[in-house]
């Protein structure tokens, strides 16, 4: 399949096959297109694809055709409920049957009693009395599924993107699917997480920027290339050497104490020399406010001492560039002041940043150009994080990572922070996704509440 995107990446040559009784897991970032293969696979694209074909058990259908089999042979569930949440289960389930099955399931007292038993056979134990708003995600996400498998369901699709997993709901989960596929469906799950994919899975698929590039057997003989996979796709997954490289220390460089913020909350965040720290619940706003706090790139440092030089990046913009100039003027702009201070003369620092960017960047060709008119995302990401670095900041805020949806720009910024971080930088990312987690993170903070600040 290939189709155009409204939003995250499009699909290019996406190609990927389900047998009956099988669990297909999908690894990706966000934005790697998810969304617009859910949509495809169930048959609920507001467009058709631009090119490709279906063959849904074992016979070729057209577009049209495959959403019609779709919406009578495939569930699919996420995390946005459609269940009424102000009604009893049982009130929900007699509301989605009248939905598939288009007649009455005899009297009040007969539906009740089929309700205990079809929720009873697929080991949903709570009272069917109770109102939706009382089970948790995962429990609404099990409901919608019992009751979709009242269709003729060939095929389950499962978002279980940002899940926070327990143990009881895991196994239950485990269990179920074990009886689908003995009765011969086919389940695509798809996560963010690798740990869920390699207990649930017999295949994990590696989605990145809208094409499966590898599919790998769920087996012991496969784990260490999977983790090679895992390391090269999401480097802040894979490998962790790079904790040898951390400049961490006591130091405080900066200690905000409760500083008001517009939404009525208020913010402390301590911020230690080579710590990362992230603090929740924050958004765009607050990114512009604290920056508008510490306007200046200099700041006095801690009880009067040297001046601290600050960095704000807002991710949206890191691959905005003057396309009028040449990307080694892109480079230096509002730099070559400092380069003079140290006694160069502007000819010898472009000179030394020519050299100095090849090294780093591991071309020399980029800076040749006149324009910077038809450069590539990542050149124009790579010309910003570069100027960023010949700041050398000490302190760095930087809004949501995952706001460019690029997982090469991703990569390279997970990257610079690293390279930060080993300088002895303080980092804080500001993000509204309570679900992120990064294995190089030491804190985190959660806005306006007094014991906000957990251990990485």
């Amino acid at each position: 399949m290939s189709s155009s995107a409204d939003r995250g990446h499009e699909l290019s040559g996406f190609s990927l096959h389900v047998e009956k009784g099988e669990i297909l897991g999908i690894l990706g970032h966000h934005y790697a297109g998810k969304h617009k293969i859910l949509e495809l696979l169930t048959g609920r694209c507001r467009r058709e694809p631009d090119s490709g074909i279906v063959f849904f058990e074992e016979m070729e259908y057209d577009w049209t055709d495959y959403a019609e089999a779709a919406s009578k042979a495939v569930v699919f569930l996420e995390k946005d409920s459609y269940l009424f949440d102000r009604m009893t289960i049982e009130e929900n389930v007699e509301l989605l049957w009248k939905l598939h099955r288009k007649k009455r399931m005899g009297t009040h007292r007969a539906r009740r009693r089929l309700i205990q038993v079809m929720l009873s056979e697929y080991g949903f134990e709570l009272d069917p009395r109770l109102h939706v708003f009382e089970l948790t995600e995962l429990e609404k996400m099990r409901l919608q599924l019992i009751v979709g498998l009242q269709k003729q369901t060939k095929l389950i699709c499962i978002d279980f993107s940002g899940t926070e997993w327990t143990r009881s709901e895991f196994r239950k989960w485990k269990q179920l699917f074990s009886e689908l596929t003995d009765r011969g469906m086919g389940v695509i799950i798809f996560d963010h997480q690798m740990s869920s994919l390699q207990t649930l899975s017999d295949r994990v698929a590696f989605l990145y920027r809208g094409r499966i590039l590898k599919v790998m057997e769920n087996v012991p003989a496969e784990k260490v290339k999977m983790d090679q996979a895992i390391r090269t796709l999401f480097p802040e997954r894979g490998d962790q050497n790079y904790q040898k490289n951390r400049a961490k220390s006591e130091d405080m460089v900066l200690n905000i104490q409760d500083l008001p913020l517009n939404n009525g909350k208020s913010l402390t965040l301590p911020l230690r020399k080579g710590e990362f720290t992230v603090v929740y619940g924050s958004d765009m706003d607050t990114f512009a406010m604290l920056q508008e706090q510490f306007g200046s790139r200099r700041i006095a440092g801690q009880d009067g001492g040297k001046e601290l030089r600050l960095e704000f990046i807002d991710i949206r913009y890191i691959d905005s560039v003057i396309e009028e100039v040449s990307p080694l003027e892109n480079c230096v702009l509002g730099l070559l002041h400092r380069f003079a201070v140290l006694g160069f003369t502007k000819s010898s620092a472009l000179r030394y940043i020519e050299k100095d960017f090849a090294q780093w960047y591991g071309d020399d060709r980029l800076l040749q150009l006149a324009d910077s008119r038809n450069l590539a995302r990542r050149e124009r990401v790579a010309l910003n994080l570069y100027r960023i670095r010949l700041r050398r900041p000490q302190i760095i805020f930087f809004s949501d990572i995952y706001l460019q949806n690029d997982l090469a720009a991703v990569r390279m910024v997970s990257d610079q922070i690293l390279e930060f971080l080993g300088d002895g930088a303080a980092v804080c990312m500001l993000t509204s996704d309570y679900n992120f987690s990064n294995s190089l993170v030491d804190h985190y903070v959660i806005l306006g509440e007094k014991n906000g600040e957990r251990d990485g």
